[in-house]
């Protein structure tokens, strides 16, 4: 499986600059996906852009006082170089369809074909792309809004909506409430293969009705089979629970609410997690933020021994007293 962050989108355009031509008047956009890489190019160029449609209306977005193009073109007829770009290229149909609709409005232009990544086989679709990115691909800029999501471990509290106050997770009342009427943060417009919550069991009616009113299309609704709250916090890490249900699908990815969680179920599947809080991707090779997992893992595990450690002196000192 292969992500890319935003950060990574524009350290592979800065790497690959001289591959646009110095004579390039305009840097155009095929929305959704392209206008992302567009106006980093566009910034970075210090070039005028525009998105597809605005384009064949012959209109250039304008620019700021301070940040004058280096051509100063303000108008379409002064364009002679055109540089299209998307964020990747696979099928082709997206191209295929802007080079249709450039053939009828008999543009005047020169068109330069392009795309940030390219799938093996697809690099010839385009004029120019920056990197090869085999499928399956996950980019992070339209991350639940993609066809790839079937194949993922998508968290619900922290993700799709907030995680309940102090006050509301009373395992009553008050925990009901939040579940029926909390908004949501983002709504998947793709499949989700795998929901997995650390919800109870008991509240799959109030979570599968929040879903459906809101629109959340899953193919699985995996919640913790205890009896109630007392019970999940005596079973431990919600990492080790998630962590083993990644483990047993074919998952590509788990995107995961909270950073000690995702570094946690990482560690234990040595498969990839997203981790939603810090917007950090966490690859399966080891590392994350310069920190080998290994060693983390050895840390964590001593804080955990440590933590057994003081329950079990606790215990030893009250039967003591008694």
């Amino acid at each position: 499986m292969q992500f890319r962050t935003v950060a990574d989108l524009n350290s592979c355009i800065v790497k690959n600059l001289e591959l646009v031509p110095g004579d390039v008047d305009l840097i155009v956009g095929l929305p959704r996906s392209g206008m992302l890489p567009a106006t980093l190019l566009a910034l970075h160029l210090n070039l005028p852009m525009t998105d597809w449609e605005s384009f064949l209306k012959g209109h250039i977005m304008p620019v700021g006082r301070t940040r004058q193009n280096n051509k100063q073109v303000t108008d379409l007829s002064q364009c002679k170089k055109v540089f299209v770009i998307d964020d990747t290229i696979s099928t082709g149909k997206t191209i295929k369809k802007a080079r249709e609709q450039a053939l009828i409005s008999h543009l005047n232009q020169e068109i330069i074909w392009a795309s940030v990544y390219a799938i093996p086989g697809a690099e010839k679709k385009v004029d120019c792309y920056f990197e090869t990115c085999p499928l399956p691909q996950i980019f992070e800029w339209n991350l639940l809004h993609q066809a790839e999501l079937k194949n993922c471990c998508v968290d619900i509290d922290g993700v799709l909506c907030r995680n309940p106050t102090a006050v509301e997770d009373d395992d009553g009342p008050a925990y009901v409430h939040f579940l029926q009427s909390v908004p949501p943060k983002i709504v998947p417009n793709e499949l989700v293969g795998y929901l997995v919550t650390a919800r109870l069991e008991k509240y799959r009616h109030e979570t599968e009705t929040w879903l459906r009113k809101h629109g959340v299309k899953y193919k699985n609704l995996i919640m913790m089979d205890l009896p109630d709250k007392e019970a999940r916090t005596a079973a431990g890490s919600h990492a080790i629970y998630k962590a083993d249900i990644y483990r047993k699908t074919n998952a590509h990815l788990f995107i995961e609410s909270n950073s000690k969680q995702a570094i946690e179920i990482s560690i234990r599947t040595n498969k990839p997690v997203y981790c939603f809080e810090k917007h950090q991707f966490i690859p399966s090779s080891g590392f994350v933020e310069g920190k080998n997992l290994a060693r983390y893992k050895v840390k964590s595990s001593w804080k955990l021994f440590k933590k057994r450690l003081s329950k079990l002196k606790k215990k030893l000192m009250h039967k003591l007293r008694i």
